[in-house]
């Protein structure tokens, strides 16, 4: 797609379309959460919080009254008159590029693989190389599949509004590889690998080869954040902040219950912002009177 038809999909809501319903909700992009290199989050900040699924906050069922399932042209008002906007995205937006979630759907990875073995620490190094040879793979896939009409509705969107920021779950580059430049990524980036040791960064070599470091013979691994490990500091601040200031933020293809990413949206409501979960399963999904939900696919040719 060219610029002119990324900017006729955000003017007609193409990019963020709902359209029937689907049966299984998304997992998240991404392994976990990396340490910030150099400095530490005080403890009351959202980023000492190890990954996992808990549950919400919220009800996971509105009562009739709390619940606004808006139509697509009340969607585009609220956001065509918000002069701040944070997009908040998770692997459906992925999905439909062809990349398979981790935990939702029959191409779901965890499903064929040992969780233990790739995405904790202490895993990826008790199974080294297989494990570097498994993300390699991966790097290889997400390079093959190309950006959708979300992503580029996303991109579109962020020339249109003058105070935007994506914050993204997902690891592959395609929000990039689409246009969008103001992106901040709460897991890591799966095209860049790093080491264990030293933290030097690089890209994947080609062939992959043996995991191992030139400035240090450390272990390399894919610079993506693991279970077990910390949120990015930086990234997560700046995460909170937009969402603490923005008029709305537009959460798209995320489950919204793996924390503490699925915080932010709750950071904007507190902040009185408005939220639009644009998701197939509702399910856990934030609601409200500030909340509007359109059930679907992120992304319509």
């Amino acid at each position: 797609r060219d610029s002119g038809e990324a900017d006729e999909a955000f003017e007609s809501g193409r990019g963020l379309r709902p359209q029937g319903t689907c049966e299984s909700g998304n997992g998240e992009g991404g392994g976990c959460y990396r340490e910030a290199h150099g400095r530490s989050p005080g403890k009351s900040s959202p980023t000492n919080a190890r990954k996992g699924r808990r549950t919400p906050h919220y009800s996971l069922m509105p009562p009739a009254s709390m619940s606004q399932v808006p139509d697509l042209e009340t969607a585009a008002e609220r956001l065509r008159s918000a002069s701040s906007v944070v997009v908040f995205t998770g692997a459906g937006v992925s999905a439909e590029s062809g990349l398979p979630t981790f935990r939702s759907g029959g191409d779901a990875m965890w499903r064929h693989e040992d969780i233990q073995n790739y995405a904790y620490p202490a895993g990826y190094r008790l199974h080294a190389p297989k494990s570097w040879q498994w993300y390699s793979q991966r790097a290889a896939a997400a390079l093959k599949v190309q950006p959708n009409p979300a992503h580029h509705a996303i991109a579109a969107m962020e020339g249109r509004v003058a105070d935007f920021l994506l914050v993204t779950q997902n690891i592959d580059n395609l929000h990039q590889r689409a246009g969008s430049t103001k992106v901040v990524e709460l897991h890591g980036n799966l095209p860049r690998v790093r080491c264990f040791d030293c933290d030097a960064l690089s890209d994947w070599p080609d062939p992959a080869g043996n995991p191992v470091c030139e400035s240090c013979g450390g272990l390399l691994r894919p610079d993506v954040v693991m279970f077990e490990e910390t949120l990015p500091y930086e990234a997560m601040e700046r995460a909170h902040e937009a969402a603490r200031s923005c008029d709305l933020l537009v959460s798209v293809g995320t489950s919204n219950l793996v924390w503490p990413a699925a915080e932010i949206p709750q950071v904007t409501l507190r902040s009185r912002g408005h939220v639009l979960v644009v998701n197939p399963d509702m399910e856990g999904q934030p609601w409200g009177r500030k909340v509007m939900q359109l059930r679907g696919p992120a992304g319509l040719p």
